[in-house]
């Protein structure tokens, strides 16, 4: 099994979330600090996430195919068109009530809300997850990423790898290269 929250950018969104910011709030100070696309609905798609659980996969030898994989985007339909960068940043705030109402909901119930990907034998799934506080991902702050790798060897502890995701300093795929050595040599 692998999952992790593969995108900084995501990754800050829902920490902020989560400290009580409002959703478009977070969306446009990471885009404000270069964490997102120059479109943030091109981070928002998750299609990058996508891509990054579909790396993975492929490198731990399971033959997935990115249309496998179920993919929940966090763009509101109604903005979801052609419509420019703008209209989107001034829109964007509709959904502000539900996703602090879901974020409230999931705290009183001992719990965060993070955009996780996941590929099992059930097959390749991206999207919200309440995350428990007993979950080795409910502590990640900031733009970090994280990928916990379960294996039959490690089963009842997962090995989990934690770093720096978003920015024009780091990039994901310094975590991914790691991720994947590490990969390899538990094969």
């Amino acid at each position: 099994k692998i999952e992790g929250v593969l995108s900084g950018t995501l990754s800050l969104i829902f920490n902020e979330l989560h400290r009580g910011v409002p959703f478009s709030e977070a969306v446009h100070s990471a885009r404000g600090q270069g964490f997102t696309e120059p479109d943030p609905r091109v981070d928002l798609r998750g299609i990058d996430t996508g891509r990054k659980l579909l790396i993975l996969a492929r490198e731990a030898g399971i033959p997935l195919e990115f249309d496998a994989v179920s993919i929940e985007s966090l763009v509101p339909p109604h903005l979801d068109g052609n419509g420019s960068v703008e209209d989107f940043l001034n829109g964007i705030q509709s959904v502000d009530t539900d996703y602090a109402k879901a974020s409230h909901d999931a705290t009183e119930r001992g719990a965060r809300l993070m955009y996780v990907a996941q590929y099992s034998a059930e097959g390749a799934r991206i999207g919200v997850q309440e995350i428990p506080s007993t979950h080795p991902f409910y502590s990640l702050t900031g733009n970090d990423n994280i990928v916990a790798l379960t294996t039959s060897r490690l089963y009842e502890r997962p090995l989990v790898l934690r770093g720096g995701g978003a920015g024009a300093g780091r990039t994901a795929s310094g975590l991914l290269t790691d991720i994947l050595n590490i990969a390899h040599g538990m094969s």
